[in-house]
């Protein structure tokens, strides 16, 4: 009975039956041990595979690594070369500059010396020609003590006399009723350009041979204060050296602020006399007297005329106050010395062609 069925089915499934005709022995006799090895087999091939593919990626990765080492070793034996020719290059041109800078130093210094030597050389020079200044015009002055100075005769009065002194005695001996002999030794215009016509007339200077009758002159003038000729007024004063003249001439502000306010002065010589409400008082230049108003509440222009030698020795002095200090001072005496022979000479040649 159980034969029956069977085969009943087999008929039933023919391609069941077909595939189970298909297979072979040896695959319907294996055992799970047997797949297990078959599986272990498989991965063991896997595994070395994979060895094989490590083993190949680790030789590419060293090949790459040695050549990126290379190349990178090369670059940078290339670019150590480049820095190290730079630096030397450098290293030349700092020593250049350094020899430049040292060159520049040392002339600073000693210019800067030199500079200080001659500023003290030329301060002393110019003290020198001031006082030198001073003694000639003095000398000036007392040369010109016997002149008297007559401002505002026209042009060509005394061209009806013999000489221009006989045209001042005759004049003179009228004018002051004088009946003693003026012993007038010259007499003549200004050494300028004659003026033209309508124009201010040279002054005339008179040379007395005694001082005191030139003095008795200009007082007897000066008390008179209104004297005319023709009618013209006529002014009398010392024969001043025009370095005198020029000092008075700088007292022009200071005259005008004191005759607004009608305070009394004096200018003898090259000084200003002012006798202020508290007492008298002496100043011995314009610029002395220009800052006392100021002090006073006055308001003065500046004269403007300022000496020369004076005003260099102020720009002098103030420079020789400079910021700076001298960065050796060893070397200022020969600085100095040659400062001095130099300005010496500079001294002797002005002096020759003068």
């Amino acid at each position: 009975m159980s034969g029956v069925p069977t085969r009943t089915k087999n008929k039933k499934n023919p391609d069941i039956q077909g595939k189970v005709k298909d297979r072979s022995p040896n695959e319907s006799e294996l055992t799970p041990e047997a797949s297990m090895a078959s599986f272990q087999s498989s991965l063991d091939g896997i595994s070395k595979q994979i060895q094989v593919l490590q083993n190949e990626m680790k030789t590419d990765l060293k090949t790459f690594k040695d050549e990126i080492t290379t190349q990178m070793r090369n670059d940078l034996t290339e670019l150590k070369g480049d820095i190290d020719q730079k630096f030397a290059k450098i290293t030349t041109d700092i020593s250049e500059h350094d020899e430049k800078i040292c060159a520049a130093l040392t002339r600073t210094e000693e210019l800067e010396s030199w500079s200080y030597e001659a500023n003290g050389a030329l301060q002393d020079i110019i003290q020198e020609q001031k006082m030198i200044m001073d003694k000639l015009d003095n000398l000036e002055s007392r040369s010109r003590r016997n002149n008297l100075r007559v401002y505002g005769i026209h042009e060509e009065e005394e061209s009806k006399y013999d000489s221009v002194a006989q045209f001042m005695d005759k004049w003179l001996r009228e004018e002051f009723s004088i009946n003693s002999d003026l012993q007038i030794q010259r007499a003549h215009r200004a050494l300028a350009p004659k003026p033209k016509t309508g124009q201010t007339p040279r002054s005339i200077i008179i040379n007395f041979q005694q001082f005191k009758v030139k003095e008795m002159i200009l007082k007897k003038a000066w008390e008179k204060k209104t004297i005319t000729f023709g009618e013209n007024r006529i002014y009398f004063d010392h024969d001043y050296s025009e370095r005198t003249l020029q000092q008075r001439k700088a007292y022009s502000n200071v005259k005008k602020i004191l005759k607004k306010e009608g305070i009394r002065f004096q200018t003898p010589l090259n000084r200003m006399r002012i006798h202020w409400s508290s007492g008298v008082k002496t100043y011995g230049s314009a610029d002395e007297a220009t800052r006392d108003l100021r002090e006073r509440g006055y308001d003065v222009e500046n004269t403007g005329t300022s000496t020369g030698g004076s005003t260099i020795v102020k720009r002098l002095q103030s420079a020789g106050t400079a910021t700076w200090t001298q960065t050796r001072s060893g070397r200022s005496g020969e600085a100095g010395r040659r400062a001095r022979e130099r300005l010496h000479d500079f001294h002797l040649r002005g002096n020759n062609t003068g």
